[in-house]
């Protein structure tokens, strides 16, 4: 296919090209794995990547769910034939969606994402590429911001998807299908129909098919175009917000170092709009290794209101929060001298985002963390050692000290636990529990560190990469 400047297929390339670079998703050479499912959006995307000027090395891979036996060779002949018309590598890769999901007790459509990222993630290891390209179009956005709303989801979650996830690009997102299905047809380039797509089974398919043209046709015609408007209306306000609450936080908190606390300025906070000081305490509770519930921020709230100059409260994790005559004054309990109960029972707590592998001093807990891609166990077992399946992470991770009501599913038992009953069964006394924090995927806990993992992230494939987790207590 060749173009020019007044192509119809020209404006499309150069939309294609500045995502690829203003957003940082690949620079020119880049090794890219592209995910072709032999559908129009994959179809595009691979021809559209071909022509984008950047040198790019790409690698086409078809992944076989083993879903649709009958539709199957015709998708894989057509994936290939397109990746060989262009000079692209093209690879297969086989995955059992039936078997998984009956062992993980996981729907058809999480575990086929989990496996299908799984699989293109290995081919990315075998050739040596930079990123992952999947077909995500803005039609995709639109029907993933219902999901997030029908699910619930924070403020954070309603940006739905992002360009770029780690390794994963979306250099689609920006455009419609429809432009698209007019592209491939000018340019006469075959695609397949999947027919899944048509499953009501399947959430996304009962809001494309059912919910969408329901609400066009009795709310709002343009319902999509205002979906993609409000992601993108979302996505800039909570970068904004972001920006603003960095700047309040550094006029409202003053850390005093030498007694190891946080003062919050009354006055300047106070003059702050209600979602900047929601934004700030949160941050501040994140420096305090506190868990920044919306309960907690609104007690925080109303205690900076007070007219009175005194007044605390006690928070989780050992955390007080005092009233002084400029404002807040924030200590942990090892800090501060008259607290409820017993210094004795009183336990230190961590909170940190880890959005990358590497080793993590938590002087906090006495504690030093390992975490790192490797290969297999060999060398590196020991008894603070765990080994979960690198294939199901995805960064960046939580490490939490424990809170009432969590629950595991400890690997090796036969159904979830309370963890505070999983540290009896273990006979890890009270006082020294906090040394044992989480490490957490969202909601998700899938490890105790040094102790165990969650059956779901144990690895179940004797050849797939680990992700090490060791704990090293310090002097």
């Amino acid at each position: 296919m060749t173009t020019t400047p007044t192509s119809p297929a020209a404006p499309l390339i150069k939309q294609i090209r500045q995502a690829l670079t203003s957003r940082q998703l690949a620079d020119s050479g880049d090794a890219i794995v592209v995910g072709v499912s032999g559908g129009p959006d994959s179809m595009a995307m691979l021809h559209l990547l071909a022509l984008s000027g950047l040198d790019l090395h790409l690698t086409g891979c078809y992944v076989d769910h083993g879903l649709r036996p009958d539709e199957i060779p015709a998708e894989i002949d057509l994936a290939g034939s397109q990746c060989a018309l262009l000079g692209v590598p093209f690879e297969v890769k086989q995955i059992d969606v039936d078997h998984y999901c009956r062992s993980k007790k996981l729907s058809t459509e999480t575990g086929a994402r989990i496996l299908r990222y799984r699989a293109l993630r290995e081919l990315k290891d075998q050739v040596g590429a930079d990123r992952i390209a999947v077909g995500h179009t803005a039609d995709d956005q639109a029907e993933e911001l219902l999901i997030r709303l029908l699910r619930g989801s924070g403020r954070g979650g309603l940006a739905a998807m992002q360009h770029k996830n780690n390794d994963i690009i979306r250099p689609l997102l920006d455009i419609r299908k429809e432009r698209l299905l007019a592209f491939l047809e000018k340019e006469q380039i075959s695609f397949v129909n999947d027919s899944s797509n048509l499953a009501p089974v399947f959430l996304r398919n009962r809001i494309r098919l059912q919910l969408l043209p329901f609400l066009a046709e009795h709310f709002n015609p343009s319902i999509s175009d205002t979906l993609l408007q409000t992601v993108n209306i979302l996505r800039e306000e909570d970068s904004l917000l972001s920006e603003l609450s960095e700047s309040a936080y550094g006029r409202c908190v003053t850390p005093d170092h030498q007694k190891k606390l946080l003062n919050l300025d009354r006055a300047s906070f106070l003059e702050l709009h209600p979602a900047l000081q929601r934004r700030v305490l949160e941050r501040l509770l994140l420096e305090m290794n506190t868990v920044p519930a919306f309960k907690t921020i609104e007690q925080l709230r109303r205690l900076t209101k007070k007219i009175e100059n005194q007044g605390e409260c006690h928070l989780p994790d050992g955390l007080r929060a005092t009233r002084t005559y400029h404002g807040l004054e924030f200590a942990t309990a090892e800090k501060t001298d008259n607290l409820r109960g017993s210094k004795a029972t009183q336990s230190a707590s961590v909170f940190l985002e880890i959005n990358r592998e590497g080793i993590f001093e938590l002087p906090e807990i006495k504690v030093r963390l390992e975490i790192k891609k490797v290969r297999d166990a060999a060398g590196t077992s020991g008894e603070s050692t765990l080994f979960l399946d690198w294939n199901q992470i995805e960064f960046p991770l939580l490490l939490r000290s424990v809170a009432d009501g969590d629950r595991f599913h400890p690997a090796g038992s036969p159904g979830s636990k309370k963890i505070n009953r999983f540290f009896t069964d273990c006979k890890i006394p009270r006082q020294e529990r906090s040394s044992y924090p989480l490490l957490c995927m969202g909601d998700k806990v899938i490890a105790i560190i040094g102790l165990r993992a969650d059956q779901h992230f144990v690895p179940t494939e004797p050849d797939a990469p680990l992700l090490m987790v060791r704990r090293q207590v310090l002097p």
